[in-house]
């Protein structure tokens, strides 16, 4: 499945406060998360190309978009005033290579022209823990080897995309409780979904089978124990208990089936059963870079991780080999020692 989620593009915006992002597949059902609103409404606009076609009636008429033809969506309304705006609109095909702008009805500030069917980042990394949180997101291409980063002042220590292709993040905090955003995978740019009252250390999580899990620690306990994370209902289910973390993450490949990561020692995860079977140690790493965060990912059925340390000024990207568990190189680093968030959205 192929996410779909707004983007900035490179042409200069209108001056904006107001912003919008979508995910899902077009055509079908998709996400619009409508942000920093100044009035009560907004209206939606599309077009084919990015241009100059004026606004024909309403309290902005005649002010200029960014689209070029231009053609009135809908509008939609703030209901309870928090600035934000969330809909779900089965978007048709007709629509899939259009161009999306939103307008602020109150001081009529425009967001920038957003394409629905962009290209996405095929890696994307955080920095969120290691002694001192890190607040940069990334973006990286396997092909050129390029990693961008991204201010976001958000401490995140685990990404994943849902099988919606919504991107998902934890923010590092230490123990106090659990915030949970959805994410923009070209800007990281976040949204809070969740806040979850809990002593438990979030770090690396998954989605398999429409669930999400996640790896967590009890505080003074030492444990590491896996659960299930309802984002409808806020339920954060315990699942089993497992041993000693740290340099934690969970990814699942293609099929659904889950690894977790706690130092180099790899391990398949059974949810269903509350179990988990241990694969091996995973060799060719630097051995400073395993004795704090780390990320892991399936990104077109290669297992890729992201290792630090607390003496290397730089992060590594390794594949592994799940046969024989020999990571490699690939050349890609970022200049930062707490790179612990992983995730791709074709596993």
């Amino acid at each position: 499945m192929r996410a779909l989620v707004l983007t900035a593009l490179l042409y200069p915006p209108a001056a904006s406060a107001i912003d919008a992002s979508v995910s899902g597949d077009c055509p079908g059902p998709m996400r619009i998360d409508i942000v920093d609103m100044t009035g009560p409404s907004v209206a939606l606009f599309r077009g084919p190309s990015v241009g100059s076609a004026p606004i024909l009636g309403g309290p902005c008429r005649d002010v200029d978009l960014g689209l070029e033809p231009a053609r009135f969506v809908t509008t939609a309304r703030d209901s309870d005033g928090d600035g934000q705006v969330r809909l779900t609109p089965r978007v048709p095909a007709l629509a899939c290579d259009s161009l999306l702008q939103v307008v602020d009805l109150e001081t009529c500030e425009l967001s920038e022209p957003r394409p629905l069917r962009p290209t996405l980042p095929q890696l994307v990394a955080a920095d969120g823990r290691r002694g001192e949180y890190g607040s940069s997101f990334y973006t990286l291409d396997l092909d050129t080897g390029a990693v961008e980063p991204h201010a976001t002042g958000l401490p995140l220590t685990a990404l994943t995309y849902a099988p919606d292709g919504v991107l998902w993040g934890v923010e590092a905090n230490g123990c106090d409780g659990a915030r949970l955003y959805t994410i923009d995978p070209t800007t990281g740019a976040a949204v809070l979904e969740h806040t979850v009252d809990s002593s438990r250390c979030w770090s690396g999580m998954t989605w398999s089978d429409g669930v999400l899990y996640h790896w967590a620690e009890d505080g003074d306990r030492g444990l590491d124990n896996v659960y299930a994370f309802d984002p409808d209902t806020g339920e954060d289910r315990w699942v089993y208990a497992g041993g000693a973390s740290y340099g934690a993450c969970m990814a699942a490949d293609a099929t659904g089936r889950i690894y977790r990561l706690a130092g180099m020692s790899l391990y398949t995860v059974d949810p269903l059963s509350g179990t988990e079977d241990f694969v091996g140690n995973v060799t060719g790493i630097i051995t400073d870079l395993y004795s704090t965060g780390t990320g892991c990912t399936f990104h077109e059925g290669q297992l890729y991780l992201a290792a630090t340390g607390w003496i290397s000024p730089t992060s590594l990207l390794y594949t592994v080999d799940l046969v024989t568990l020999e990571a490699t190189d690939t050349g890609i680093a970022i200049p930062s020692a707490g790179w612990d968030a992983l995730a791709s959205s074709t596993p």
